[in-house]
């Protein structure tokens, strides 16, 4: 035990945690407004999806919570994408925030829904990132194909390339955005770049995830 005091311990009382830039949202007002809506359990497997995504990617995270963006935590220059899973309930402060970290350069990235109530729970039309995302719902939801196309390179990947991957909402139609992907025959927006590429909307359906990374199919699991 004294070994360790004067050896790694000394080595990890002063290391500090390392990340590679990267912020997943952490809202309790979205918790809470989640299980007044009976959507608690998409919420918290969308953010888990996402450890899982950037933990495979072999990248590093942090969480920031929805009290520090208010204050102001994006503004150090320590982050450079900002990860929006599943987040129902933003405050005017925290949607003020995200815009001014996108205008200094930094990237959001969102699944569907985002911002479509308040930090009370109470539902707002458009939704309150629309105008930066650039995408907005319209219309009743409907099923949709679970065949998303590429409409143009990413990653690597050409232009034309299908996935089999789940469209959150059918009704999503672009306000200024740019389809990078669409589903349901070209006709429903999977994938939209706003804010000059600095806001990107994943209108897909990423709580099946976990169940995919471990079972390779959501219908395999017994």
């Amino acid at each position: 035990l004294e070994s360790f005091r004067r050896g790694i311990w000394r080595l990890l009382r002063g290391a500090r945690r390392q990340h590679d830039g990267i912020a997943i949202y952490y809202s309790m007002p979205s918790i809470i407004a989640g299980a007044l809506t009976g959507e608690e359990e998409k919420l918290n497997a969308a953010r888990d999806a996402w450890v899982k995504l950037i933990e495979d990617c072999g990248l590093q995270y942090e969480f920031v919570a929805y009290g520090q963006v208010a204050k102001g935590i994006l503004r150090n220059g320590e982050f450079k994408v900002v990860i929006l899973p599943y987040e129902l309930a933003l405050s005017k402060a925290e949607a003020d925030a995200l815009r001014a970290f996108a205008k200094a350069g930094g990237t959001l990235i969102a699944t569907r829904p985002v911002g479509v109530r308040d930090d009370l729970g109470r539902p707002q039309t458009p939704g309150l990132l629309d105008d930066l995302f650039g995408a907005r719902l319209e219309g009743a939801g409907q099923a949709v194909e679970p065949t998303v196309a590429l409409t143009e390179s990413i990653a690597g990947l050409p232009a034309g390339t299908e996935m089999k991957l789940p469209v959150a909402v059918s009704q999503l139609v672009l306000a200024g955005a740019k389809a990078r992907a669409t589903a349901g025959g070209g006709t429903v927006p999977a994938l939209a770049a706003g804010a000059n590429g600095r806001a990107i909307l994943l209108n897909l359906d990423l709580t099946h995830f976990e169940q995919e990374r471990r079972f390779h199919s959501p219908t395999e699991k017994q």
